[in-house]
């Protein structure tokens, strides 16, 4: 074995960071297990279930009285309350841990790497964003997506490329159709983005995702 002088300083930090992201995992995976078992619905549940339960490709699925995302993935998981929690807190580790990657990555000094990858994961199981992946609503979706949206941002300003371009699209498309309020976010960043065009603060190819 090699001795730990000799490993390489960024093989022990990202090994280190592993450790880290197993471990937040761990904690909330052991935590979801036990608030599947006892899953929460309101009054508003009952009309994503109604709205599950038309075509998907109808109108009142589509362009119903509530987005379509959360009804799409109670078809997708049989309308299985246990099955929807567990994909809403798999969905939400994944995000969060993607976002607390995405910051740390994007930044320069190892001690900020740190404190960003430890704080993003530390602010995620405050119990107005883990307590949502038990309840049937829109909200823990919706936070998801918007880790994802920003994880998305970290990665394309580091290095433009199309990929991260259409990553981000498709993340901003189930946000904005996740919770009907997500949408008017959207349409600010888009402002926003055409006012820094206009201030030729950003690339031009900013235009690309202002316009979608």
């Amino acid at each position: 074995m090699k001795p730990l002088a000799n490993i390489p300083k960024s093989t022990l930090v990202y090994t280190f960071l592993v450790f880290i992201l197993a471990a937040y995992a761990a904690v909330r995976i052991l935590n979801l297990a036990q608030a599947v078992q006892k899953v929460k619905s309101t009054a508003d549940t009952t009309s994503y279930v109604r709205i599950s339960q038309e075509p998907v490709f109808g109108n009142k699925f589509l362009a119903g009285s509530r987005p379509f995302i959360f009804p799409l993935v109670l078809k997708l998981f049989g309308n299985n309350p246990e099955t929807v929690a567990w994909g809403q807190g798999i969905l939400s580790i994944l995000s969060w841990g993607l976002l607390a990657v995405g910051v740390a990555y994007s930044l320069h000094i190892l001690f900020l790497k740190f404190a960003a990858f430890g704080l993003i994961l530390l602010f995620s199981l405050y119990r107005y964003i883990i307590g949502w992946d038990s309840v049937l609503l829109t909200e823990s979706l919706s936070l998801s997506f918007m880790a994802l949206f920003l994880a998305g941002w970290f990665w394309l300003i580091k290095e433009w490329h199309w990929r991260k371009v259409i990553f981000i699209l498709i993340v901003g498309l189930l946000w904005a159709f996740a919770r009907d309020t997500n949408a008017w976010v959207l349409l600010m960043v888009a402002l926003f983005l055409l006012l820094l065009l206009g201030l030729r603060v950003i690339d031009r190819k900013y235009l690309a995702l202002s316009i979608a």
